[in-house]
Formats: structure tokens, C-alpha cells, sequence
């Protein structure tokens, strides 16, 4: 399972704090909880996640770019059965690569929401969400740079109901006046398709040197 070291207040600041500051605790442990499993998605680790797998559907011709064409063979990649859904992912670095990429007509083929992220996503490529995964790897030689695909589809996650459970107590640190708050959660995930004939997510390759 995971776990949060016990964060200790002092009980006369939560008291004359002009804010709620054990919500704003709360809430700060429930972001880093969710940035935890995200990163555990992305890069497995030495517990209950196994990294989540896509297909490399082609290798760049350059180890430290990516042109017009070889996005277009990505997009084309994909399985249409998972089209529905799909969705690409990327981390900022990669994002900046592709901010300067052209079509023939010089038009760029990332076009930016104006939403403030509300979306959750960034903008589109070819009319497909892009999302932001800072625990990606960005481009370099022989690295994963963009998926592409039915992230949903690709991946399983178990979470045990309620997933993250934060408990205060006051009375272990009772002689120091404070208030201890803990959390705990318990979630796995691994890939659910093993196929990489029929794969949901295909990724973009950089060259190796």
C-alpha cells in the first residue's frame, strides 16, 4: 500500500490561522497521492504497479526530433478499433517539439485549448486531446517519446475503495499540541493487453543514436 509520513500542525496555528489549514493539508496530500499513482502508471515501481506498455509503431529518423511525417504514421498506427477514445500523451519537453512542428501548408498541427487546462488536457494534434505526463520520457536517443492511443483501454488499475484515507489524530503528539494527520491507500495497475499485434496505445520511438 502507500503511505503518507505523519504530518505534524501545531495545534495553535490551525486555531489562529485566518484559513483552513488542515483542508489545505488535506487537499495538498490528496494531489501528491494522485501525482504518486501517475508516476507509478507511467514508470511501474517495486510494488503492485507494472508500467503501463505501448507498441512502438516506428522509429524516428532523428534521435533528437520528430517531423511532420512520422506523426502522421503514428496517428495511423492505431488500431481504429480504440479511435474512440484516443487520446496523446507526452511530457512538456516533448510538447515543446511539437509546437514547431509544420504541416505543407505551414500550419502547426498542435492547436492549443483556451480553457486554463479546465479540460484536463492541453490542446489537439490531428483533432486528438493531447495530455501532459510529466513522468514520460522526453526526446532523446532510443526513448518512448509520445503515446498514442486508448490510454483506458491499455491499462487496468484496482484501487480499494474509499482509494485515499486521511486520519488526524491529536492524541499521539497530545504533549506537544499537535495534530498529526496520516494518509493511507491501497492501488495496482498493469497493462491490460498483452497483444502488441491488436495494442490500444502505439508510441513514437526515437532513433537510437
Amino acid at each position: 500500500g502507500l503511505r503518507c509520513n505523519p504530518i505534524l500542525l501545531d495545534n495553535k496555528l490551525v486555531q489562529d490561522a485566518g484559513y483552513d489549514l488542515v483542508g489545505i493539508v488535506n487537499a495538498s496530500i490528496q494531489k501528491r497521492y494522485v501525482r504518486s499513482v501517475s508516476k507509478a502508471i507511467t514508470q511501474g515501481n517495486a510494488s503492485k504497479f507494472t508500467a503501463i506498455s505501448a507498441t512502438s509503431a516506428l522509429t524516428t529518423a532523428s534521435a533528437t526530433a520528430i517531423a511532420y511525417g512520422e506523426m502522421v504514421n503514428l496517428l495511423t498506427a492505431l488500431d481504429p478499433a480504440y479511435a474512440g477514445n484516443t487520446v496523446s500523451s507526452m511530457n512538456n519537453s516533448t510538447l515543446g517539439y511539437v509546437l514547431n512542428i509544420l504541416d505543407g501548408n505551414d500550419r502547426p498541427i498542435f492547436l492549443p485549448f483556451n480553457d486554463g487546462a479546465t479540460s484536463g488536457f492541453t490542446g489537439t494534434i490531428f483533432g486528438y486531446p493531447v495530455k501532459i505526463d510529466p513522468f514520460m520520457d522526453g526526446v532523446a536517443a532510443g526513448k518512448k517519446a509520445i503515446r498514442f492511443g486508448d490510454h483506458a483501454a491499455a491499462y487496468t488499475i484496482r484501487e480499494v475503495a474509499p482509494g485515499i484515507v486521511l486520519k488526524q489524530s491529536g492524541h499521539r503528539w497530545i504533549e506537544q499540541n499537535r495534530l498529526g494527520i496520516v494518509a493511507f491507500a491501497r492501488a495496482g495497475g498493469k497493462p491490460t493487453i498483452a497483444s502488441t499485434t491488436y495494442s490500444p496505445l502505439v508510441c513514437l520511438t526515437q532513433k537510437a543514436s
